[in-house]
């Protein structure tokens, strides 16, 4: 997995970098830890430099893994509240298309079976 990070408007912290690798963890479990095919593109920033109170921090991230691609932005008014929002979509992004690929081996499975007991009856 590559990560690639980059900052709008916002210096990145070893804090904050260190907070963002632990949050990308949890990605492991759908994409593939060793994957060197998945490419995960990490935008921080803050909108505007004019703002300063109220949802001024986003967080954006884009997972390529072949030819699928994931997408979560989110905004909150301190960067670890818009990496949590933005960690939570990518989740469920993933989970779904993890599911929706289980459903259709599942399915698959089952219709082959049935296939297969036309021919051969006890």
């Amino acid at each position: 997995m590559k990560i690639s990070i980059k900052t709008t408007n916002v210096t990145l912290t070893p804090d904050i970098k260190e907070y963002l690798e632990r949050k990308l963890e949890s990605l492991k479990k759908f994409i593939g830890a060793d994957d060197s095919a998945v490419a995960v593109d990490v935008e921080l920033g803050k909108s505007s430099t004019h703002h300063q109170t109220g949802d001024v921090f986003r967080a954006e991230i884009n997972v390529f893994e072949g030819k699928k691609s994931h997408r979560a932005v989110a905004e909150g008014n301190d960067l670890v509240s818009a990496l949590d929002g933005m960690k939570d979509q990518i989740l469920h992004s993933l989970r779904n298309d993890k599911t929706k690929k289980m459903t259709l081996i599942k399915k698959t499975g089952s219709r082959l079976k049935q296939f297969i007991r036309r021919f051969y009856k006890r």
